[in-house]
């Protein structure tokens, strides 16, 4: 497992995390405040927990809170 070398996000308070994540899916501070909510601990200081967490956050939304996602992002 990798650790994240410049911060722990297991110390961080709850608007420090979700700042530091919010961009992770563009335009979606959701994502990281899910995370967030469910609760925070010593896994989440390894990048690979992060993006499991994360994912799993961002799969088990309703529907309609997923194309939101898609549809924040600029048309490339």
């Amino acid at each position: 497992m990798t650790p994240f070398k410049t911060i722990k996000p297991s110390t961080l308070d709850r608007d420090a995390f979700i700042s530091t994540f919010a961009d992770v899916y563009e335009h979606s501070p959701w994502v990281a405040d899910t995370v967030y909510q469910a609760g925070v601990d010593e896994t989440l200081d390894y990048v690979e927990v992060m993006h499991t967490r994360m994912s799993q956050a961002m799969l088990s939304a309703h529907h309609d809170t997923q194309l939101a996602l898609i549809n924040a992002h600029p048309d490339l």
